[in-house]
């Protein structure tokens, strides 16, 4: 008897940009890679049976924005704005889903296993069930929509006709320049803005300190774009802003 496998979570994939790339092949590749890493993950969301589906969509949908700030002086705002508005919809829509998979799993189990028996935290968990699946409704409900649809296929759209270089003849010399180059300038406003809000750590509020967080993921999905430009190094510059990553999301 063949049983057909639920479906599961897809990571994002190592993105390749060739040696001499231009600015403009990183735009393609980026975008690209990123769209293949959301759209991987839909099946695994709308099942509800892999938490990490609707997280891996979210991923997806943050790099992406993260990629439209990386890049927004050389993109025109005509270009990207009903982008930003509609993955920020997106991934408002799937919060509800992953905050309670994350409340169940990291949080009261623990807590559950500590407490055998306690009846208090059963009926805890039976309601916060109930609240996790109005949050897949309402992913369902989102990734069902039209809206959703329309999203992927502009998205679609946008790549496929190269969109970006509409209106391009005062930023031509900018989509033909290096990758590499940019890359570098790129990684040292993120790393800049780390060591910014990251000064006096011990003294951070929770809130600086969530601030710090969100800046080191940008740093590592910016690192993660470029990381096949550093040849050698790459390796040991991924790993450490990967380290500083999880550093940051355990404190």
């Amino acid at each position: 008897m063949v049983t057909k496998e639920p479906p599961s979570a897809t990571k994002a994939e190592r993105i390749e940009l060739p040696k001499n790339a231009s600015v403009d092949d990183a735009i393609g590749v980026v975008f690209a890679a990123c769209l293949r890493h959301w759209t991987a993950n839909e099946a695994a969301a709308l099942s509800g049976l892999d938490p990490e589906g609707v997280h891996e969509i979210r991923v997806a949908l943050r790099r992406m924005r993260a990629a439209l700030s990386d890049l927004q002086e050389i993109i025109p705002v005509g270009q990207i704005s009903w982008l930003r508005r509609e993955t920020k919809w997106l991934i408002t829509s799937l919060a509800g889903a992953r905050d309670w998979d994350v409340f169940l799993s990291e949080l009261l189990a623990p807590v559950e296993a500590a407490r055998r028996g306690d009846t208090g935290l059963a009926e805890l968990r039976m309601a916060a069930e109930a609240e996790k699946q109005m949050g897949y409704a309402e992913a369902r409900r989102a990734i069902g929509s039209p809206r959703y649809a329309e999203l992927v296929a502009r998205m679609r759209g946008w790549l496929s006709e190269k969109r970006w270089r509409q209106g391009s003849n005062g930023r031509k010399k900018s989509l033909d320049g290096s990758a590499a180059k940019l890359a570098g300038r790129l990684l040292a406003k993120r790393h800049k803005a780390v060591l910014k809000l990251g000064r006096d750590f011990e003294q951070l509020s929770p809130q600086e300190r969530h601030r710090l967080r969100i800046a080191l993921k940008k740093l590592r999905y910016t690192a993660e774009f470029f990381r096949s430009l550093y040849q050698k190094k790459r390796e040991q510059f991924i790993f450490t802003c990967s380290l500083s990553c999880r550093t940051a999301s355990v404190t």
